[in-house]
């Protein structure tokens, strides 16, 4: 339900970037915070529970292995108290069939 009349939520200067290392399983996460706030990074899965998180100031950049994870939907959520961003992946096994010609 919206409020038509309430306040308006309060802008964020921090401003984000989550992206996948090409040919990996990592993403890395990018924060450019110039009023220091304080922030929290977080990774939920798919019934929103937290199966990382995190909480700076400052500006951010932290590369994420996440092979290790089981295959299933997760968020990447960075919240700084004024805005919510927040950035869905999937991890997924996938096999390959091939066929080789032997000589």
């Amino acid at each position: 339900m919206a409020f038509a009349n309430g306040p308006k939520p309060a802008s964020s200067s921090v401003k984000t970037a989550v992206f996948q290392v090409k040919g990996t399983m990592k993403f890395k996460a990018v924060v450019a915070n110039p009023d220091n706030v304080k922030f929290t990074v977080a990774i939920r899965d798919k019934n929103n529970s937290v199966v990382y998180s995190e909480s700076r100031s400052g500006g951010y950049i932290r590369t994420f292995n996440l092979a290790a994870m089981e295959d299933g939907v997760y968020t990447f959520e960075i919240n700084d108290g004024n805005a919510v961003q927040r950035k869905s992946f999937t991890v997924a096994t996938t096999t390959a069939r091939m066929v080789n010609i032997e000589d």
